[in-house]
Parts: C-alpha cells; structure tokens; sequence
C-alpha cells in the first residue's frame, strides 16, 4: 500500500508502478518527513540553507562487543585505511582499543584507586616508563591499596623521603644513578656474645652489602659484602680482612646476616645499628 504521508510507514515498495499519480507528492512529502523523524533522534533537526544534520553530544556509538570488529556498522565492508580511529572497547575486560594500521591497539584500562576515584592507565606498549612523581599520585593514594605489610615500595622518580617505615626498592631512571634494583634495610639488635652462627639479624631480601656500627665506642662493628669469602669481613679501621665476623645466610636463611665475633659485632648486652642492601 502507499505510504501515507506521515512518515511513520517506510515501505520502500511504495509507490508501485501502477499507483495513482495523484499520490505523489503525499510519497515526496512521506520520504521528507520520514528522514526528519529518524534524523532528530540524534543528530541536529534539518532545516533550510543546509542547516543541521550534525552529530547530538553523545550520539556517536562505538564498538562494543567480546572481540574486536573486523566490518564497518554496514557489517558487510571491512576496515580501510579510511577506518583510522575508530573506537572498540572490549564488553568483557572494558579495554579501549583504536583501530590503526596494525588492526585494533589497546590505548587504555580502567583501574579504581580509591572510593569513587578512577584513573587512566597507558596500555604497557604506549610508555616504557611511568614516573610516579610526574603522575603527581600522592602517598595517601598509594596506601589506598598497596599492602605495605611487607614494608616493600617498587618506586620510579618518586622521593625516597616520601614514605616512611618501609624497605625501598628503587629502580633508577634512565637519566642517572646506578643501573638495576636495589633493596635497602635497616635495624637494631642486641649482642647476646655467642659464636655459634645463632645470631641472624633477618633483614628481609639477600643481602650484598652489611655495616654494622656500634652505639657504644668500647666495641667495634664491621663491614661486609657479598664477595667477602665465606665469613671474612672488615673490621676499624677497615684495612684488612678478618676472618669468623659475618657471613651471609644460606638455605633457608637466605635473607639474614650472621654475626659470629664478639669483639666485633656480637658482645653480649651491647647495642647495635646495622644497614643492608640487596
């Protein structure tokens, strides 16, 4: 049957051939009307002089589904060089992707940092570093969900004054310092004058590098590293090797110094202070 002038029909079979002539400019009127009804629905109401016809904020619908699409919403032509920034967010994982010339490319995941806060991150392949300092994220922020009970920060450019109470591990930047991670500890104990290896000051990674000093100037300390053979550390004045001072752990002791003198590091009832590094 013809359309019937108010848009609503779009029977694109209408009008037949053998329809009445006298209902054409109801069909013309119908088509007008028809393309003004769909076209409100989110874009800019047509009008005279070429005006409207733009996109409504919000309008524009992208790619939502479990995989990334390989047609354009006609779903039979597929991607060109022309499709060049169309959006995908992946239903399952709500992952942005982009379409480039290498196909669809991961540009964002949402993370929630705090009660009502939510934050950006760049895909892993977008920057090869990501300085926490330059992000301007807080210590406050940070202890909103990091689990600090095992007094382990991993930090970038961030200031090591900036946390208290924990064990830094400090990547250095590209830009200085010394390449690879390092772990830094620090403590107190008490000698208690035994030389059997049961005194182990656990220090919570494998140590490379131990100095001991004590609070009481009657007593020595001493100094140790890893390259020291077995339990052979420096004493004051730091000019020679002493043998039966320190050892590092071994087993499953892998994360403790071991004092064995007592003269040096180990007097019973004496104080000290120790720093380590991993």
């Amino acid at each position: 049957m013809p359309n019937d002038g108010t848009g609503d029909m779009w029977n694109i079979a209408a009008p037949a051939d053998g329809d009445a002539l006298s209902g054409g400019a109801k069909e013309i009127r119908d088509i007008r009307i028809g393309v003004g009804i769909r076209m409100d629905k989110e874009h800019v109401a047509l009008a005279t002089g070429g005006a409207g016809g733009e996109h409504l904020a919000g309008s524009a619908k992208v790619f939502y589904q479990a995989s990334a699409p390989t047609k354009r919403p006609d779903t039979a032509t597929s991607f060109t060089a022309d499709d060049y920034g169309r959006i995908f967010i992946d239903s399952t994982t709500k992952e942005a992707y982009v379409y480039t010339a290498s196909g669809f490319v991961k540009i964002a995941t949402t993370t929630f940092i705090a009660s009502g806060v939510t934050v950006t991150a760049l895909a892993d392949d977008a920057v090869e570093t990501l300085k926490i300092k330059d992000k301007n994220v807080t210590v406050a922020k940070l202890e909103d969900v990091l689990d600090l009970s095992t007094k382990t920060v991993t930090l970038g450019a961030a200031t090591m004054s900036d946390f208290t109470n924990a064990t830094h591990s400090h990547t250095s930047d590209a830009t200085g310092g010394t390449s690879g991670i390092g772990r830094f500890a620090s403590g107190t104990y008490t000698g208690d004058g035994t030389t059997n290896s049961s005194k182990k000051i656990t220090v919570g990674f494998p140590p490379k590098f131990v100095w001991v000093t004590c609070t009481s100037t009657d007593y020595n300390g001493f100094m140790k590293m890893n390259d020291m053979t077995g339990s052979y550390a420096k004493i004051p004045p730091f000019n020679a090797y002493t043998n039966n001072v320190c050892s590092f752990g071994a087993d499953g002791d892998v994360d403790k110094f071991i004092v064995l003198n007592t003269s040096n590091g180990n007097t019973n009832g004496v104080a000290y202070s120790w720093i380590a590094v991993g």
